[in-house]
């Protein structure tokens, strides 16, 4: 992030909060607009099949839910599924070790496919498990960005409104201390840092400049620290 860049955010802070609701929210609702028109043009023509409209209509509700279970479970016992299996399956052991953790759906080479964005510190990565599945490398695990994977609408949508990280995953952002969560320990460290210039806590200078660097723009400074302080109060994502 460039001098330029940073001067760009500054709005957030003057501007007034209603034309910045205006400003931000006008694209996401934008585009939860489009995807709802779209599932509910699919669903009239859908429920306009001469004769079985309505059954095909409840089928469709009844039965992508359970497609969804079936994949997972069958990642999971026969070690195959589609993405979307892979995808979930991973969302559900993420939420069970405590990792904030979102599905993301979309297509791949114009083919439908899924995946997740998984929260690290205090920066969220991409992660396709089908991809990876069986690999002794993980190429496609904790990445900034993903080869030819486009998200739909909706999941767009949600991608936005999470902190992305501009890098692939090496240490955990913003965690500084080396006690394995993100605290006010951290923003304490951090805050140390800028004034003092030497790094301590439990990561070693290396490891902590790289942690520390929260909006991943090469720099350490006060940005960095506005963002660890809010991500500790839950203010941003």
């Amino acid at each position: 992030m460039n001098l330029q860049q940073k001067k760009d955010n500054s709005f957030l802070a003057t501007e007034p909060l209603g034309k910045l609701l205006l400003k931000l929210s006008l694209p996401t609702v934008t585009a939860q607009i489009i995807n709802m028109l779209y599932n509910i043009v699919d669903r009239i023509y859908i429920g306009h099949i001469p004769e079985n409209g309505a059954l095909a209509l409840t089928g469709v509700g009844v039965c992508m839910p359970l497609i969804m279970i079936v994949s997972a479970f069958a990642a999971l016992v026969n070690k195959r599924a589609v993405s979307q299996g892979y995808a979930l399956l991973l969302y559900r052991l993420a939420l069970a070790a405590g990792v904030d953790v979102r599905v993301v759906s979309g297509s791949v080479n114009a083919e439908s496919h899924g995946w997740d964005l998984v929260k690290l510190g205090v920066r969220w990565y991409q992660a396709d498990a089908a991809w990876d599945a069986g690999a002794q490398v993980h190429r496609h695990y904790l990445k900034a960005s993903l080869s030819n994977h486009q998200p739909d609408g909706e999941s767009a949508a949600v991608m936005g409104q999470h902190f992305l990280s501009p890098t692939d995953f090496t240490v955990k952002i913003g965690e500084l201390n080396g006690s394995g969560g993100i605290d006010s320990t951290d923003v304490q460290l951090l805050y140390d840092y800028l004034v003092t210039g030497k790094a301590s806590g439990g990561l070693s200078a290396a490891d902590f400049r790289k942690a520390a660097d929260i909006n991943g723009d090469g720099a350490i400074d006060v940005y960095d620290l506005q963002l660890l302080y809010e991500s500790v109060c839950g203010i941003s994502e």
